[in-house]
């Protein structure tokens, strides 16, 4: 599976684990707390903090979320050995919806909360775990408990079930609008048709596809890719070449503001030495010849990711590092993201295999076919 996805078996398998834990509510606290996870305080009448007894299994997996990357991965292998989980601890988590810190729970603090409010949600965590159609009862129980939202919840559900569920929230309003499907339900009939007719649409496991609607639903300024490689071009025969340390590099920090809200952050300088190491030739074909630029009289070529760069999510180390970053003609660079699927398959092979060795001196590891298959369809500019 490809590592920006490798969460998916690792949660399939929590997920079964967790049933186990129904009458073991104050166990399952106490195994997020052993793990690191903070926000586990109930509160009384008064606003006084109160030990947590309770926890649905929806609120334990969104817990697991609420974390950067790192701390996250980390988390997750402590998970893994408290539970007895045998897959993998996932690295990647692309596509898995993050909880709002602010609002984890999916239920009230004990002072709000109906004698059977977390009932209804196990009763409906069982029901998703079954493999059964959901009922209109048990699904309208769950979604009566104050914070389980329609949105919150559907998230909560694919969390449980990935290649089952589709998540119906803020993220996937615009996917879903361009399959021409609706983003509003008022069943668990018409959430399950929404999921299905998902699924039908695109020949993508429904976690990609969920990947797929985050990044669709960014904000990307129009300019934005052609000054990141204007600058990178001014800093590659100006600026001092970064020196990078030896394995792998720490992740990136996220972006205030630019291509994506909420993105990780491309270094100029770093694509800039990844020109100045090519000797401003194209990669692909060095013989390709291209204009002048103005940034003192140097050939005009542009940096790429060879692992995408909106892969980020899914790797421990950075994706922007000059192992990742090739230089190319303006027309190979088009070709990577617009041509034809053989077309691309062929460059991609190539450039993979003169980069394979230094990707995994970076921590960066994926086969050519995972790489392929990052590019079967049309790359935005600002995804690499």
């Amino acid at each position: 599976m490809n590592s920006g996805f490798d969460w998916v078996p690792f949660y399939e398998e929590m997920a079964k684990k967790l049933l186990a834990y129904r009458r073991k509510q104050t166990v399952l606290v106490k195994i997020l707390g052993d793990s690191g996870v903070h926000g586990l305080k109930d509160q009384n009448p008064k606003g006084k903090a109160i030990a947590l007894t309770e926890m649905d299994p929806f609120t334990f997996l969104a817990l697991l979320n609420k974390q950067s990357h790192t701390e996250r991965a980390r988390i997750l292998r402590e998970i893994k050995s408290r539970l007895g989980i045998t897959a993998s601890a996932p690295t990647g988590f692309l596509g898995i919806p993050k909880a709002d810190p602010r609002q984890t729970w999916l239920f009230p603090y004990r002072f709000a909360r109906n004698a059977n409010d977390i009932g209804k949600l196990w009763d409906l965590y069982e029901a998703v775990l079954s493999g059964k159609k959901l009922s209109e009862g048990v699904f309208a129980g769950a979604q009566s408990v104050k914070y389980a939202g329609r949105a919150k919840l559907t998230q909560a559900i694919f969390r449980a079930a990935p290649k089952k569920f589709f998540p119906v929230d803020g993220q996937t309003i615009s996917y879903l609008a361009r399959l021409g499907l609706p983003n509003q339900f008022n069943s668990a009939k018409e959430f399950q048709d929404i999921c299905a007719q998902v699924a039908m649409r695109v020949t993508k496991p429904l976690y990609e596809q969920s990947h797929d609607a985050w990044f669709l639903n960014q904000k990307k300024s129009p300019n934005a890719e052609a000054e990141y490689q204007k600058k990178v071009l001014r800093k590659a025969v100006s600026a001092k070449p970064v020196v990078e340390k030896k394995g792998g590099v720490p992740v990136p920090r996220m972006k205030k503001a630019g291509l994506s809200s909420g993105g990780y952050q491309r270094d100029p300088n770093v694509a800039a030495t990844a020109l100045s190491l090519a000797g401003f030739k194209c990669e692909i074909d060095a013989g390709h010849r291209t204009f002048i630029s103005n940034a003192k009289d140097k050939p005009y070529v542009e940096a790429h990711h060879l692992i995408p760069f909106s892969n980020q999510g899914g790797y421990e180390f950075s994706l922007d590092v000059t192992a990742n970053i090739v230089a190319l003609c303006p027309n190979c660079h088009r070709l990577l993201h617009h041509g034809k699927k053989a077309d691309k398959a062929k460059e991609i092979s190539m450039l993979f295999a003169q980069r394979k060795t230094k990707l995994l001196e970076k921590e960066l590891k994926i086969s050519k076919a995972d790489l392929i298959k990052l590019y079967r369809g049309d790359l935005l500019e600002e995804d690499a």
